[in-house]
């Protein structure tokens, strides 16, 4: 009987824990669209350029002020956003820091709509597409 409990508590703390990690990346994944639309807003109202930058475990944002990378405006964006352990943050499938430059045309430099790939160590995965005006929550590949 002891044995049993102790699997059941086992099991349920698994599930609670892994739902747990599931609700922190969503959450995150809606964090970035949210601040990714803010970046775009800024950009349309200021007409300035801005860029994401980004590593595995954080990303930030820097507007194009007076021909120098400066902090926005906007205070969301002034802060590095530093990732929860184990979340990873990559273009993709490959490249796991890098920038993306809205340009005052609402368009990211490369012409391109980029995937950006939330995983966690568990191998769940949430994607969004950011085209430079809005960012939507794609099928992970």
């Amino acid at each position: 009987m002891l044995v049993l409990i102790g699997v059941m508590g086992g099991a349920v703390g698994l599930a609670v824990n892994s739902t747990g990690r599931q609700d922190t990346l969503l959450r995150e994944a809606e964090l970035l669209s949210a601040r990714l639309h803010l970046a775009a807003d800024d950009v349309a109202l200021a007409g300035r350029p801005m860029a994401f930058i980004w590593g595995p475990d954080r990303y930030a944002f820097r507007m194009l002020t007076k021909g120098e990378w400066q902090l926005p405006e906007t205070g969301v964006l002034q802060r590095t956003h530093a990732l929860p352990d184990p979340l990873r943050l990559s273009e993709g499938q490959n490249r796991n820091r890098g920038q993306i430059v809205i340009s005052a045309d609402m368009r990211p430099t490369s012409g391109e709509e980029a995937i950006l790939r939330l995983q966690g160590d568990g191998g769940e995965v949430v994607q969004l597409a950011f085209d430079g005006i809005s960012a939507r929550r794609v099928p992970a590949e």
